[in-house]
């Protein structure tokens, strides 16, 4: 990869292809709040909203109306209550965008006296396969809301935007997609921690963006991903302040124990409350680092319960072993000297034990000090050229096959 740090990281050009965007969600999401209103007779009102844009739709569709009298039509009707007006903004551009679809939808959905399996966000994109999903921006700041699963379980996606939302953590599910080619994580709030080993199920990922997040060096099971050309980083305000004092630190200093009070009261509770066959199994599973979301692997149900328990493990990245998180452990930063075209590209790995973190470092302090001496000798010898002839060859530099920017 190589790093250009200050550009502005733009998504790759792909073909015209029909994707799915976050005012579509938005409105599913509402249908759904709404429906399960009505089930609970909580909420008539909100539901008939539907219906009318139901029958809006069709007769936009048999009297050739236009889209904008269709929604003045809307406003108009619902005009008493501003809630509505002002929540329902991405119902407007919906009806612009994609009156037919969303007609589709509410004919499937409304029909009365048939049994839908799923939820009608599962339904929709079951029913359209999208190659792309653009969710950027759906979650207010102070918005704890999680992403929909749903999404992850459209196999199709090659492209997957989540852009401002706030993340604090990134699903295991994400490694459901293994068609998927560009993943953007831009202006969230991810550290080291939260970007799942999972990630390393998504083999024809090729483009990754983590700029503008709270990393403080690259998760290190990136090494292990070959198919990667580009990944940005630019933004990540923590990179340097906390990370490059280790450079030139000696292999002891760079393993750090993350050991914590909670082992200790985990300790003491296991003593009375041993732990689960299902836990041991799932944990088992997480360890040997196997793609668990290959189709036929295991049954449905509990593919999706180890992805919810996914995140209450740690994930040895030397060794076949995943600990608890409240189990201490090791964190171990290594620095990779080039890397795909920049100087120095700082890792964070996690070890469970010292002696796989020193597995860890032991190689990779070797290669950073003998790539580091191979860069000195090549700079030397530029300096000694341009002393010698006033100027350096007129040659291009090659450039590694990925692009970490």
């Amino acid at each position: 990869m190589c790093i250009y740090p200050g550009e502005t990281s733009t998504m790759p050009d792909t073909t015209e292809r029909r994707s799915f965007h976050s005012y579509e969600y938005l409105c599913i999401k509402r249908f759904q709040e709404d429906v399960l209103a009505k089930q609970e007779n909580t909420n008539e009102e909100t539901y008939e909203l539907w219906s009318f844009v139901k029958k809006l739709l069709e007769t936009m569709k048999d009297l050739h109306v236009s889209k904008a009298s269709g929604l003045q039509g809307i406003f108009w009707k619902f005009r008493f209550d501003k809630r509505i007006a002002t929540d329902l903004w991405y119902l407007a551009v919906a009806l612009d965008k994609c009156p037919h679809t969303l007609l589709e939808f509410l004919k499937f959905e409304l029909t009365k006296d048939k049994c839908h399996l799923g939820t009608p966000l599962s339904r929709y994109l079951s029913r359209h396969q999208f190659q792309e999903i653009h969710l950027d921006g759906i979650f207010k700041f102070y918005d704890r809301s999680s992403l929909p699963l749903e999404i992850f379980k459209c196999d199709t996606v090659e492209v997957l935007s989540l852009k401002s939302n706030s993340l604090t953590s990134l699903p295991p599910d994400i490694g459901r997609l293994t068609n998927l080619r560009v993943l953007c994580l831009t202006d969230n709030c991810l550290q080291n921690a939260s970007i799942p080993f999972t990630l390393t199920f998504c083999k024809n990922l090729t483009h990754l963006y983590l700029d503008n997040n709270l990393l403080d060096a690259l998760p290190g099971f990136l090494l292990s991903m070959p198919q990667l050309d580009t990944v940005y980083r630019h933004g990540n305000h923590n990179y340097f302040k906390s990370t490059f004092m280790w450079y030139h630190s000696d292999i002891h200093a760079r393993i750090r124990s993350t050991s914590t009070r909670d082992e200790v009261l985990r300790k003491q509770k296991k003593l009375h409350q041993p732990s689960r066959l299902q836990d041991l199994a799932v944990q088992s599973v997480i360890a040997s680092k196997e793609n668990f979301f290959e189709p036929g692997l295991f049954p449905g149900p509990l593919v999706d319960y180890i992805a919810r328990e996914y995140n209450q493990y740690h994930v040895c990245h030397y060794c076949n072993s995943a600990e608890p998180l409240d189990r201490s452990g090791y964190k171990v930063f290594t620095f990779k000297t080039p890397y795909l075209g920049n100087t120095c590209v700082p890792f964070q790995h996690w070890a469970c034990s010292y002696q796989c973190a020193e597995d860890i470092e032991r190689p990779a302090h070797a290669e950073q000090r003998s790539d580091s001496a191979q860069l000195e000798l090549a700079y030397a010898a530029y300096i000694s050229e341009v002393q010698c002839t006033g100027r350096p060859r007129n040659q291009r530099r090659k450039r590694g096959k990925c692009a970490l920017m």
